[in-house]
């Protein structure tokens, strides 16, 4: 895992994300130095913003342990309201605090605790945010759950696809149809011939 500071990560991100991609790796993981923020990306490159690492720890937990109840601040997105209601799970709201989430990690009634700027805390394991803690959860989850980082983002995130898409040269590098042009030619294909236009007509042609 690499480590950036919490005022000028960005450049740590880029070069998280070229690093995860040059090696071939399924997820690439960095922390912050006070240890207590934990950051992610894809094999695609993908650098997973807090909400969406929220959702992605929010997901597996609920894939391992139905019906369980996870707090989060109020500032979260409402997704995971949804993502309860698949797993037949609850959602707790707490202040937009590291504070409040210790409290609600005291709980007996919360099972796990999801931030929104990159902190988790596990109940049975600590009682505050430590990303080594939260690094090896999420890498517990992904092989328990038997899914990768990227096929569970585009699973559940529909936006994660445009994320992917994102960089490159003149900013079109890693789109699609770069990625997959035999897809694309097939895909376009398909929908011409959909329309019943030449040269697929012969279906709607005057029987002789």
């Amino acid at each position: 895992p690499g480590r950036h500071d919490a005022g000028g990560g960005r450049q740590e991100h880029v070069a998280l994300s070229r690093i995860a991609k040059a090696v071939d790796c399924d997820l690439g993981l960095s922390i912050n130095p006070p240890g207590e923020k934990l950051t992610a990306v894809d094999r695609l490159g993908v650098v997973l913003s807090s909400q969406q690492l929220l959702l992605t720890m929010a997901s597996l937990f609920w894939r391992l342990h139905p019906g369980a109840t996870i707090a989060v601040p109020v500032a979260a997105t409402r997704e995971v309201e949804n993502l309860a209601a698949h797993a037949k799970g609850k959602v707790v709201r707490v202040k937009n605090d590291h504070l409040a989430m210790m409290r609600a990690a005291a709980s007996e009634a919360v099972d796990f605790v999801c931030g929104t700027r990159g902190g988790f805390i596990l109940p049975s394991w600590q009682r505050g945010t430590d990303a080594m803690a939260s690094l090896v959860c999420l890498l517990e989850f992904l092989a328990l759950s038997n899914t990768d980082l990227t096929h569970l983002i585009q699973e559940h995130q529909p936006g994660a696809m445009v994320e992917a898409q994102r960089g490159g040269f003149c900013g079109i590098g890693h789109w699609g149809i770069f990625r997959q042009p035999l897809g694309f030619v097939l895909f376009t294909v398909a929908a011409i011939a959909e329309t019943k236009r030449a040269p697929f007509d012969l279906p709607e042609a005057e029987s002789e």
